[in-house]
């Protein structure tokens, strides 16, 4: 076990050589009493201090992540897959990263996030693990999916996260939580000549979007000129409707109207 710059206990030592030599990253505390041989008040009051010094992170109440490999100096942050998969495997549940992390990774923006935004289906907070601050949004098990998994530098376990075509769906669809319109409309109008791409979001919008993401989108890429099967799909799942909803949400009403798609177009879309 590597431990320069870290002072360790007896305790604390056995521990995290057992996590090592076993390949234990997550434990509950009745398997570190049993493993070190200890008492449960024991085993509570190591894994507390261990938690306070940064040497381990909790998940739950009773449930840690353990290092294999402890950093020189600082405190152990791990990975948010390793986290997340961690996590959601004990609560038998299923997650995809979204929001600005997703938005970020696929290079729509530079800005990095300060809260990670997952989509699940077994939780709904607000919730710092380790210094990881994360926002859980709690959907349906119907609106997971159109995930790619990315190899971690950092961690054994993948990185779930959206793919372009459904990051933005989500970035349409989820506006209000993420902030994301106008931006979401200039993005996909930058990638107009992605026939495949615009296509696949169409495809995403059906499966995990909405009746008024349907409308919006589709209005959109008839104001692209997007490819005649991905206006198809869309339309084929937008209901006839004799209301109206504007493109650009919160926005002034005005403007001229889409009688196809029961849309105000109160946004002049970029690079037309």
């Amino acid at each position: 076990m590597q431990t320069t710059g870290w002072r360790l206990g007896p305790h604390e030592s056995r521990l995290l050589t057992w996590a090592q030599v076993r390949k234990v990253d997550c434990a509950r505390t009745e398997k570190v009493a049993q493993a070190l041989h200890l008492s449960g008040d024991q085993t509570t009051q190591l894994l507390s201090r261990m938690q306070k010094r940064g040497l381990i992170v909790q998940l739950q109440r009773g449930l840690y992540l353990l290092p294999r490999n402890l950093p020189p100096g600082g405190k152990w942050t791990p990975a948010p897959e390793s986290i997340l998969s961690h996590l959601m495997a004990v609560l038998g549940g299923d997650y995809q990263i979204t929001g600005q992390a997703a938005f970020h990774f696929h290079g729509l923006t530079d800005q990095v996030p300060n809260v990670l935004a997952v989509y699940n289906n077994k939780l709904s907070e607000r919730k710092t693990i380790g210094k990881l601050a994360f926002e859980f949004i709690k959907v349906s098990p119907q609106r997971l999916g159109g995930v790619e998994e990315q190899k971690s530098p950092s961690s054994e376990s993948p990185r779930r996260i959206g793919s372009l075509a459904r990051t933005l769906m989500d970035a349409v669809y989820d506006y209000s939580r993420f902030g994301s319109l106008p931006k979401a409309y200039e993005w996909i109008a930058q990638r107009k000549g992605d026939q495949s791409l615009l296509l696949q979001l169409a495809e995403a919008s059906v499966k995990f979007g909405n009746v008024a993401t349907i409308r919006r989108i589709g209005c959109l890429f008839n104001l692209l000129d997007a490819p005649k099967r991905a206006i198809e799909l869309l339309r084929e799942a937008a209901p006839k409707t004799e209301s109206f909803i504007p493109l650009l949400p919160a926005q002034s009403r005005k403007g001229s109207t889409s009688t196809e798609w029961g849309v105000i177009i109160n946004y002049s879309i970029p690079h037309r």
